[in-house]
């Protein structure tokens, strides 16, 4: 997901060790070889759980094939149903966008598109593929809508 700064600080608060480490707080990093260095460094791994922050940039709404039903003709290859954060019923998703970047990172993807609402569409090329039915209008609110996806590239 993205956050802003201080939604992000907030989050590393949240789930920092009982004391927060040295370090966690702070704006500006420690010398090296200080002993706040040295204090962050020994933190670092222990935190109560790990956040993915995904950082996207909007590329804008394209169009998909009128064929749904090819996959292979589709700008970019769903991966509805296939991970844990895109599973369930994607009209009800929550975070659509997240989700779906998160999933486009673990997978080590640089562009992904949601459409219809919610839907996730993500694949190795989707760089190369996105545009290769053209621009439009079409799409609402940053998921797209019916056959046009609004791309994103992390």
């Amino acid at each position: 997901m993205g956050v802003p700064i201080n939604v992000a600080r907030t989050l590393v608060r949240s789930v920092a060790p009982p004391g927060g480490g040295s370090n966690a707080n702070k704006n500006s990093a420690a010398p090296p070889g200080s002993a706040a260095a040295r204090d962050a460094a020994a933190q670092r791994g222990k935190f109560k759980e790990d956040i993915i922050i995904s950082v996207y940039q909007h590329m804008g709404c394209f169009r998909d094939t009128p064929y749904w039903w090819r996959p292979e003709e589709r700008a970019v290859k769903s991966v509805e149903g296939m991970y844990d954060r895109v599973t369930g019923d994607w009209k009800t998703r929550k975070d659509p966008i997240g989700k779906c970047a998160d999933t486009a990172k673990d997978l080590g993807f640089k562009f992904f598109a949601i459409q219809n609402g919610g839907q996730c569409f993500t694949s190795a090329d989707a760089d190369k593929t996105y545009n290769k039915f053209g621009v439009t209008d079409k799409c609402k609110s940053g998921v797209g809508g019916p056959m046009v996806p609004d791309v994103y590239s992390l």
